[in-house]
């Protein structure tokens, strides 16, 4: 089937829900569209080694609403890092990078160039 422009630019939600073992429930996480992509991308180089922010840029990339839409913000996601757990947060950021189709030695080149 071939889509029209209407089509490709009607929003189509897609999230993967992932459960947090160390909290009773679960999250969404989103694939970024190409624009976001390219943002998250060049803020990724901009942290360079600073391992928190590093886990903040992705955390707020990727945990989602059901629609699809962003979830918290930079300082939510500061406040996160200091709250969930370590196991938590790698299935977030795991599960991002899966939907996104992002490798961790692609997070790792992004922040050293």
């Amino acid at each position: 089937m071939t889509l029209t422009v209407d089509q490709l630019l009607a929003s189509r939600p897609f999230v993967r829900e992932v459960v947090l073992k160390d909290r009773d429930g679960s999250v969404n996480v989103r694939p970024l569209p190409a624009g976001e992509a390219l943002t998250f991308h060049n803020a990724l180089k901009a942290a360079g080694e600073d391992s928190k922010a590093l886990v903040v840029l992705q955390l707020v990339a990727y945990l989602s609403n059901a629609d699809g839409s962003a979830l918290v913000n930079a300082e939510q996601a500061a406040q996160l890092v200091d709250v969930l757990s370590q196991r938590d947060i790698a299935a977030i950021l795991s599960a991002g990078a899966q939907v996104n189709r992002i490798d961790d030695k692609a997070v790792e080149d992004a922040a050293k160039n």
